[in-house]
């Protein structure tokens, strides 16, 4: 046999050990109900379905529902209808708390990113955090915090309810 001959040889014995060594692994199948039922498959949803745990890592955690903010501490002044600086910040907090470090709306738990100072120019992101009154201002609402909420720009643009 000729050297480039073994050579060839050599070189497609090696590529299907390599394509071996990296060729995808089949998942298990594995019955439900059956005899082979000693051990169920684990996941986080009890479902049964492993493809929605594996679709899922990225996101975000579950919605837990409305945050409480009795925590923080109301403004001296209750006349003045705006949320002041200091709440808004609090209120952020106590939601990423609350929500394992994801700002979500208390509305319907959609994630939520931080609101940036107004620029001209430049629309702001419509999932944008906002302050919002429960009770609007209109009709006797005040900024206390049990009035208080966060939720998205797009939510109160949608609602008409910008009372903030």
């Amino acid at each position: 046999m000729k050297p480039l001959a073994k050579l060839g040889e050599k070189f497609s014995e090696f590529a299907k050990k390599l394509s071996k060594k990296f060729k995808p692994k089949k998942k298990k199948k594995t019955k439900v109900g059956g005899k082979n039922d000693s051990k169920p498959a684990s996941n986080n949803n009890n479902d049964g379905n492993k493809k929605d745990d594996e679709d899922n890592k990225g996101a975000p955690p579950a919605w837990k529902g409305t945050a409480d903010y009795s925590s923080v501490k109301d403004p001296k002044d209750l006349i003045n209808t705006k949320s002041t600086p200091r709440q808004v910040r609090e209120m952020k907090e106590v939601n990423r708390k609350h929500n394992d470090g994801v700002l979500r709306s208390d509305m319907d738990g959609e994630p939520m990113v931080d609101s940036q100072k107004s620029m001209k120019g430049v629309t702001p992101a419509q999932n944008e955090a906002q302050v919002d009154h429960i009770v609007p201002v209109s009709k006797g609402g005040t900024r206390t915090n049990s009035n208080l909420r966060l939720t998205t720009r797009k939510k109160i643009e949608i609602n008409g309810i910008n009372n903030v």
